[in-house]
């Protein structure tokens, strides 16, 4: 196993291992160039979480599902990170749990009992995909200086846009270019967000693809339709674009998980 020298600047937070295995864990995260928090109490983790820069969250099954699932909230909120990889060890393997995870916020479960080299070993290599991650948009925008201040900052942080200025446009554009998130702007066309979020999860094709709306209109009962129509964000204008890349990358994550990336992972040792 491989050094990981891009990822010793932050640790990996494990929640929940018993008193043998963290030791177990931290010298085996020194041997392969990563520190390991390990934590008991649950509020120390959430102490952590509100402050601490971390690769990754590992959840152990000694912990309730309901608290696990508490803890990942607490996470999700306090950091954006689209980087970050949040997983379960669980004996069960089902997918009723899978669906549970996901829906809770969490991007991998592996299956209990498992090496703890191969472990850390499998989070850095997705930590490091995930770092290499292009994200693909669609972004429905009609204002000139709008699109060509989002095509001169968002591909910065690894996004590559395609722009277009009609949502007739944009449909025909979805199966030739296949994004991994969809950004409307609908402010200065005649189509709202609920109206363009139902015509997108009409197909099941899309179903799977975020939908996010950046919009200077503060409409509640509009926001409220979007949602039910299948909309995953409202992004309010002005924004960063450093905030609007981060969202974005993370709900392209998200999508990953969904489509796939979250699995159970078997206990037979793997080599390298």
């Amino acid at each position: 196993m491989g050094r990981h020298t891009s990822t010793q600047g932050s640790p990996l937070l494990w929640v929940g291992a018993e008193p043998a295995q963290a030791v177990s864990l931290v010298r085996d995260g020194l041997d392969m160039g990563v520190r390991v928090l390990v934590l008991q109490n649950t509020d120390k983790a959430r102490e952590a979480l509100a402050t601490g820069d971390f690769l990754a969250e590992v959840y152990s099954e000694s912990l309730s599902f309901n608290v696990v699932v508490s803890l990942v909230q607490w996470s999700l909120r306090a950091s954006m990170d689209p980087i970050r990889v949040r997983a379960l060890i669980s004996s069960e393997d089902s997918s009723a749990l899978r669906l549970r995870a996901m829906t809770g916020g969490l991007d991998l479960v592996y299956r209990f009992p498992l090496d703890n080299r191969w472990l850390l070993e499998d989070l850095l290599n997705v930590v490091e995909l995930r770092r290499k991650r292009v994200v693909k948009v669609l972004l429905l925008e009609s204002d000139r200086l709008l699109r060509e201040h989002l095509l001169a900052t968002l591909p910065v942080g690894g996004l590559r846009l395609l722009t277009v200025e009609s949502p007739e446009t944009l449909i025909r554009q979805l199966d030739e270019y296949h994004p991994d998130v969809i950004l409307l702007d609908p402010d200065m066309t005649a189509y709202s967000p609920s109206l363009l979020s139902r015509a997108l999860r009409s197909n099941p094709a899309w179903r799977v693809i975020p939908i996010v709306v950046l919009t200077a209109l503060d409409d509640h009962e509009e926001r409220i339709a979007a949602f039910g129509a299948g909309c995953d964000d409202f992004i309010m204008k002005p924004v960063s674009a450093a905030e609007l890349r981060t969202r974005l990358r993370r709900h392209a994550a998200r999508a990953d998980a969904r489509k796939g990336q979250l699995r159970f992972s078997s206990n037979k040792q793997q080599t390298t």
